[in-house]
């Protein structure tokens, strides 16, 4: 006949090194011992028994202090060969991961799995309180499995189970019910970790807060398989067991457990699916690789002097942070050409040029690495861009040399007035003079008078009326013993033509109203304005009929007047006369009504 039997529920403060059992036949009174070296498991087979007797049996646990008091006697059990089809009864029900509104069973298999064998599934029945006899199956169809998480209890109620097997002939006999269990949490439980070390692996982690000396973390792969060696490894430390996969793989997949050795009720579970597997895989990659932070990209400057800056700037690095800069497909370092800054804390690096020359054209790569971190940046100087920073950069440094000495601050350019002056002006930067400066005008090579106001630098060379002459090349020079600086203006071509439609439309500007004046054979019709020059087109128009080309009237001009001659007038001459002034662009007109006048 063979046995099995529960734990203890109070080790007395030692784990259970063994178990001793008695036996008696029912129709005797004397009892007597059945083992003389202690049982290690919770399971013996007693032998030597007489078929169709009854007998009955009482355990002894024993520790490192001693052997405890018996159990309470067994009922008494037939001695008889179990030949029942069904199997027999599942044993050693235990608890695991209690909490307030869920449970774990465990079981051991059947000892006797019944004449159609082999065990196909188990059956889960709970019953609420220790009274009921009423049990209510946990899970509508059987379990490979010999645990199953009870879900779905309600907290502070207490509650047994038992489990029944099953083959192919049926439903075998029921287990006995479980201790009584209350679904409660304990104070301090935790709950299994997943995550990812400093060393990109991939551990569970459980924590226990009330262990002893002689407590250790037990890890098993659904409750009760062992973790395979060399796949995991397991660390203590202070109050957390940590289990870490050595190369984390679909095979390592399924539900992990932990237990205190000493106190199987402190335990918990984690299922580690496939897709915690990819997550932390990638999260694990990170962290072996990680990339340094960018905080700006690069960025091209060039300065006043046309000195050119290539810089970016990264998270803040370690002293033992490493930089490589590649041009093309070289590396550089500091020349007399270039200088390379690379600080560190402030993650900034940055290659000044004095001057930017051709050779400097090309993709700018810095490679960093500080620990396991690394990353590298490129700047593409090439083509548009290049040409347009080296194009700034001799800008700026002639602007720059330029204004070493006197300069101006405004550079040759013209503007027509209100009263028909041309005015061609520059200014000079006054805060940039010394006494020693002088400005000199030329145009056409020929030094030229101009107005020089020290005190606001403006410096102009009026013309009262422009003519042919006025059209040339003007050039003003800035200089002292520091250098100088040179504005030329080229009055030639369009932009004298320029001038002339301005001047012109400014003049027509300036035209008064027109009168009339009698004369010996017929009248004038005349319009003053500032002056007049040729270029300005002009025509007078009778209504809307164009008069200055007839026998009859004879139009005229002078430096400031326009007019037209009407020669004997008769009652046909009587309407509105308009003179039309056209400056290349726009026409300007003035206009006399001559209705009902002689």
């Amino acid at each position: 006949m063979i046995l099995t039997w529960r734990a203890p529920a109070n080790n007395g403060g030692d784990p259970v090194r063994g178990y001793y059992l008695d036996q008696k036949d029912k129709e005797l009174d004397a009892w007597r011992k059945v083992n003389t070296k202690p049982a290690k498991e919770r399971q013996h087979k007693v032998c030597n028994l007489d078929g169709g007797h009854y007998y009955q049996f009482r355990v002894f646990a024993a520790n490192v202090v001693g052997v405890g008091k018996p159990s309470e006697p067994s009922e008494a059990f037939l001695c008889e060969e179990w030949t029942m089809p069904e199997p027999g009864c599942p044993y050693d029900l235990e608890f695991r991961e209690v909490r307030h509104n869920s449970l774990v069973l465990l079981w051991a298999v059947p000892l006797y799995e019944g004449q159609q064998g082999p065990i196909t599934g188990y059956l889960v029945e709970l019953s609420e309180g220790d009274q009921s006899q009423s049990w209510t199956a946990v899970n509508d169809e059987p379990i490979a499995d010999t645990f199953l998480k009870v879900s779905g209890l309600q907290a502070g109620r207490t509650y047994r189970l038992r489990v029944c097997a099953f083959n192919k002939a049926g439903m075998g006999i029921p287990s006995l019910p479980s201790e009584l269990i209350r679904a409660q949490t304990q104070p301090g439980t935790r709950d299994i970790e997943i995550g990812v070390d400093n060393d990109g692996f991939i551990f569970l982690a459980f924590e226990a807060t009330e262990i002893t000396e002689k407590s250790t973390f037990v890890w098993r792969k659904n409750y009760k398989e062992a973790i395979e060696a060399g796949r995991a490894r397991v660390l203590w430390e202070n109050n957390r067991s940590i289990l870490t996969f050595t190369n984390a793989t679909k095979e390592d997949l399924g539900l992990y457990t932990a237990e205190m050795s000493d106190n199987p009720d402190i335990s918990s579970s984690f299922t580690f699916t496939a897709e915690d597997l990819d997550r932390l895989t990638e999260l694990g990659w990170h962290i072996c690789h990680p990339l340094i932070a960018l905080r700006s990209k690069w960025q091209v400057e060039v300065s006043e002097k046309g000195n050119v800056r290539l810089w970016m700037q990264t998270e803040s690095l370690s002293n033992a942070a490493e930089l490589r800069l590649i041009l093309n497909d070289r590396e550089i370092s500091s020349t007399a050409a270039h200088k390379i800054n690379f600080d560190k804390a402030s993650g900034l690096i940055e290659i000044l040029f004095d001057q930017l020359s051709k050779e400097d054209e090309g993709s700018y790569t810095a490679q960093l690495c500080d620990g396991r971190a690394k990353n590298q940046f490129t700047l593409v100087l090439v083509d548009e861009k290049f040409r347009q920073t080296l194009a700034q950069s001799i800008a700026n440094r002639m602007d720059y040399k330029r204004k070493s000495g006197p300069y101006f601050l405004e550079f040759l350019s013209w503007t027509v007035t209100e009263d028909c002056e041309f005015i061609i002006k520059c200014k000079v930067q006054v805060t940039n003079v010394s006494k020693d400066t002088t400005l000199k005008w030329f145009k056409d090579g020929v030094e030229t008078p101009a107005v020089y106001d020290q005190q606001t630098g403006v410096s102009t060379m009026t013309v009262q009326q422009v003519t042919k002459k006025e059209a040339g090349h003007y050039k003003a020079v800035a200089s002292d013993g520091r250098g100088q600086d040179v504005s030329t203006l080229e009055l030639l071509d369009e932009e004298y033509d320029k001038l002339l439609q301005l001047l012109s439309k400014q003049c027509a500007l300036s035209a008064g109203p027109v009168r009339i004046q009698c004369t010996a054979m017929g009248f004038k019709l005349y319009c003053s304005l500032k002056y007049y020059i040729s270029y300005m087109k002009t025509s007078w128009h009778f209504k809307e009929s164009r008069i200055d080309q007839l026998e009859r009237c004879k139009p005229g001009s002078s430096m400031q007047k326009l007019w037209v001659e009407v020669f004997a007038p008769t009652e046909n001459d009587k309407g509105k006369y308009t003179l039309e002034m056209f400056d290349g662009q726009e026409k300007h007109t003035r206009s006399l009504d001559l209705s009902g006048q002689g």
